[in-house]
């Protein structure tokens, strides 16, 4: 009986350091997949903070560059976004003549919409 009872204190020795070393690996795989997640959200904000800069670089040069030639920073910015519009239009076609999309062409005034199904 002694015996017996000496193998199940060991065996819940056993038991109960392995339960206390499951618990601290769960504890620091918590704190890892933490680290991760805020490691990931500050990569994610340098890379738009640098994006912004880059964007924020170009805007400044385009209006810096007008500055001789037309004075008017309203006329300059009016520009600007008539610029960008354009460059959007032009990367909208490229895109539709690249694919397999058909283009339908309306009159703005017909307010038309897209309805899927």
């Amino acid at each position: 009986r002694i015996n017996d009872l000496q193998k199940q204190e060991s065996a819940n020795d056993v038991m109960w350091e392995k339960l206390v070393a499951d618990i601290l690996l769960e504890r620091n795989r918590t704190l890892l997949i933490e680290q991760q997640a805020l490691n990931a959200k500050l990569r994610a904000g340098t890379a738009g903070e640098v994006d912004g800069g880059r964007v924020a670089r170009s805007i400044g040069a385009f209006i810096d560059g007008l500055s001789a030639s037309l004075p008017d920073a309203a006329a300059r910015m009016a520009l600007f976004k008539n610029h960008r519009r354009m460059e959007s239009s032009k990367i909208d076609t490229h895109q539709l003549s690249s694919g397999s999309a058909s283009l339908y062409v309306a009159p703005k005034d017909m307010e038309l919409r897209l309805q899927m199904p």
